[in-house]
């Protein structure tokens, strides 16, 4: 038997449309995927990669966690019995993701490996919030550095630069602005805690390195987090133009020009299984021109509908005789991601401005 060959891939911080096309494509390949446990449980269904023929593990549960050792040898069996493995970590795999460690022992083993860069949220985070790291004839340099060491150890060492990135530093949060006092940075230099950037539950606070601690506490903010101090924390002057929005739905990708979003979701779609088991039939019915339209109200639907289209072994040809509608802007881009250019987007809401469009 063959072995498999496994992929290191770097999903970004936290949102599916943000992960490179390479690392799409190798998760495509893959027969397997590991997920890290601090990606969004949604995230492979955002995707629009059917998951059907695909095993999937996460690192971690209520229960347990994973050590490295562990991960370790599950990517090698796995890749023994001849499976190809995509190994899905947040962020860059080798930005604090032991990135090294998992290709060092892939490679001692010769199991075949390719790693694939992600969006680190050291740079995706202060950019998704309005926090530039550098700024002409301001500030030309940024840091990143861990506040954890191996084993736990509380980093005492923090580089030099107009702006700081801190990694895993919530939990020591006072100690870490102590170390960072005493290494010469003021008191009342700009600071900010950005909690799961780019994924839903995002919160953060902005104060100084004398308050950060207490402003943190106040705000119940946990891991993942990073500490943004110096610079790129001052105060920017963009809020009466930019606001913060607290967005209550599923997808934002439509209100994100409108200032930095909040994503606290508080509905959750449930898939019907009676009704999925339809959708084969249905699949049929529009390869033989039972309907002149299909209409897509979303982007969920066209996820479910293209992975019964997958599973029944036909592709986009089955729209050959139908017009196709898509209510809104984001469901069109899917639409044409899968290779259906809509027919009509209508540009008013609801069922009214649909049949406009059917006549």
């Amino acid at each position: 038997m063959s072995i498999g060959t496994i992929y290191i891939v770097g999903a970004g911080p936290g949102s599916a449309d943000l992960l490179t096309i390479r690392g799409l494509r190798a998760i495509r390949k893959a027969d397997i995927l590991i997920c890290d446990s601090l990606l969004p449980k949604t995230f492979l269904d955002d995707l629009g990669v059917s998951l059907k023929t695909k095993r999937i593990e996460w690192l971690a549960n209520e229960n347990s966690r994973h050590s490295q050792d562990e991960i370790n040898k599950l990517m090698l069996n796995m890749a023994r019995q001849g499976k190809n493995v995509a190994r899905i970590k947040t962020g860059d795999p080798h930005v604090f993701g032991r990135g090294m460690e998992e290709l060092i022992f892939l490679l001692k083993n010769k199991v075949p490996c390719e790693v694939i860069p992600g969006l680190t949220v050291a740079t995706a985070g202060p950019c998704l919030t309005d926090l530039p790291l550098t700024q002409r004839e301001q500030s030309p340099s940024f840091a990143v550095v861990t506040a954890r060491c191996a084993g736990g150890k509380l980093n005492g060492s923090f580089p030099k630069a107009d702006s700081l990135v801190v990694f895993m530093g919530v939990s020591v949060l006072d100690k870490v602005v102590d170390n960072l006092i005493n290494d010469g940075w003021p008191e009342n230099c700009p600071a900010a805690l950005l909690e799961r950037i780019d994924m839903p539950w995002q919160n953060q606070v902005k104060g100084s390195l004398n308050n950060i601690a207490d402003l943190a506490q106040d705000a119940s903010m946990q891991s993942p987090a990073i500490l943004i101090v110096g610079k790129a924390a001052e105060d920017n002057k963009l809020s009466p133009n930019r606001p913060r929005i607290l967005f209550t739905g599923l997808d934002p990708s439509n209100f994100r020009t409108m200032g930095t979003i909040l994503h606290w979701p508080a509905v959750k779609v449930i898939r019907d299984k009676k009704e999925c088991e339809r959708l084969p039939k249905i699949v049929e019915q529009l390869r033989n021109r039972y309907f002149g339209y299909a209409i897509f109200t979303s982007k969920i639907s066209v996820r479910i509908f293209f992975e019964a289209l997958k599973d029944s072994g036909y592709d986009s040809r089955v729209f050959h005789s139908a017009k196709v509608i898509s209510c809104g802007q984001g469901t069109a881009m899917l639409l044409e991601e899968n290779g259906i250019v809509a027919n009509h987007i209508p540009g008013g809401m609801g069922s009214e401005a649909i049949l406009n469009n059917t006549e």
